[in-house]
């Protein structure tokens, strides 16, 4: 589960992830459209989508929900949304469909780690440096 897997998910499909127990099942999508004057060439254009969706591993069962730029993560996973359809109001009428990108990424977290220790670390050399200046401003002062 290393590798990147795309798969292209329908309403109410269950499909089981490879090499785990998770099964996901897309609930429900909301998608909204470009309804405004200034930019005509987005008119009846998604510009916003939401789905919702089941995850299932085993005897647990979570809603979540994904949309572009808004990712989840559940049970070691990441989730982010590639791409939907429909994404014109008018036109053909497409079934609704995600496209989903999974990844199993076991560096994020010491990513993150290491992000907060830069942060503590810059704030204790903040906190050191205000109070050297303090105390240098009073003996000059």
């Amino acid at each position: 589960m290393k590798d990147m897997v795309k798969k292209i998910w329908k309403a109410l499909e269950s499909v089981r992830l490879p090499h785990s127990e998770i099964q996901v099942r897309l609930g429900s999508m909301d998608v909204r459209y470009y309804q405004g004057g200034r930019l005509k060439f987005l008119n009846n254009r998604a510009v916003s989508v939401q789905a919702a969706l089941l995850l299932t591993a085993g005897q647990k069962e979570v809603w979540k929900t994904i949309g572009i730029n808004a990712p989840f993560r559940f049970n070691g996973l990441s989730f982010h949304l590639k791409d939907f359809a429909p994404q014109y109001k008018s036109g053909m009428r497409r079934r609704h469909y995600i496209n989903l990108i999974i990844k199993d990424d076991p560096g994020m977290m010491f990513y993150f780690t290491g992000t907060m220790l830069f942060i503590a670390g810059l704030c204790m050399y903040l906190c050191q440096w205000s109070l050297l200046s303090a105390k240098e401003g009073k003996r000059h002062g």
